[in-house]
């Protein structure tokens, strides 16, 4: 497997399992985001993501294995394994969305060699793939994450990390297709029914984009002050839900990695709901539920179908 953000931070240190300890201390104490790789000699490697000191994920990397590894105590864990070569990788907290569905898989992905005046174009033909992809793109010294929905919808998100800068959305696409280095590889992960992440990543991408379409409607019909006072009321759902969701100018930032595809349908619905229930009262639920209807159908098919199977529009539908 590709080593995620091997080119931007490549510096192993062979520590003790004592010295271990104290590093994944101080990562909680000083309320660290980042990923943690710990490799052990002949052995298996581990990887976990750390949110503001918590220890969120573990990953458990072997020949041809991969086991997500739930409910551990990283510093019991790993208390008696010896020495190991251990990484850190300090990433924003956007970043893990694609670090966790690379995590998920045993292999590299898809690989395409392209130059870096041609990512664009290369990402616009993927683009029209019909089911979702994340596309690692790796250049010497850096590296792009960007997630496709599939069936032509535009990148969700747009990723570029390099030593000392990490950029995300238009900042990042600007540097992306600018980036001084000629060559690059993409590392394409495609949507897999056999892979849990999916379910997660369909949700995300699924929940954005069609509510986006109803912001986008709503303003047609009700004018931007009320989308305004709907986005605001979304925002306190938000921060009453403890979630890292934002609504703002007719778009959805989803900041939020939730732990489970349950956890994430739950506040989905309550989101969801709030808007339904102003919608509604403004322009009637008739004009909502065609708007809402429109954008499933345009949605890729594995995206479409976890929305409904997990019923997250049931107000609406």
């Amino acid at each position: 497997m590709t080593t995620i953000l091997g080119n931007v931070f490549r510096e192993y240190r062979l520590v003790s399992a004592g010295q271990l300890q104290a590093e994944l201390n101080m990562f909680r104490q000083d309320l660290s985001t980042g990923l943690v790789e710990i490799a052990y000699p002949g052995s298996d490697t581990y990887y976990i993501i750390f949110t503001e000191g918590r220890p969120n994920e573990i990953y458990q990397h072997g020949p041809n294995r991969v086991q997500r590894l739930d409910s551990i105590n990283p510093h019991t864990f790993f208390a008696n394994k010896g020495e190991a070569s251990l990484r850190i990788c300090p990433v924003p907290l956007r970043f893990f969305r694609a670090i966790k569905t690379i995590l998920a898989f045993t292999t590299d992905g898809e690989q395409i060699v392209t130059q870096t005046s041609d990512v664009i174009a290369q990402l616009a033909v993927l683009q029209k793939t019909p089911e979702p992809i994340i596309v690692q793109i790796t250049w010497p010294s850096s590296e792009g994450f960007v997630f496709l929905p599939g069936n032509n919808w535009p990148a969700r998100e747009f990723l570029f990390i390099s030593e000392g800068q990490a950029r995300d959305n238009n900042p990042g696409v600007t540097i992306i297709s600018r980036w001084p280095e000629r060559e690059c590889t993409f590392h394409i992960y495609r949507w897999n029914p056999a892979i849990t992440i999916w379910r997660e990543n369909n949700l995300f991408v699924g929940f954005s984009t069609v509510f986006e379409k109803i912001l986008e409607r709503y303003d047609e019909l009700a004018g931007r002050a009320l989308v305004t006072r709907l986005e605001n009321d979304l925002n306190i759902t938000s921060r009453n839900l403890s979630i890292e969701v934002i609504f703002s100018g007719k778009t959805v930032d989803d900041l939020q990695i939730f732990p489970t595809a349950a956890s994430a349908v739950t506040a989905y619905r309550s989101l969801f709901k709030t808007a339904f229930l102003q919608i509604s009262a403004v322009v009637g639920p008739r004009l909502m539920r065609d708007t809402l209807e429109e954008s499933l159908d345009q949605l890729s098919p594995p995206v479409r179908e976890i929305l409904l199977e997990m019923r997250i529009f049931d107000t609406a539908i």
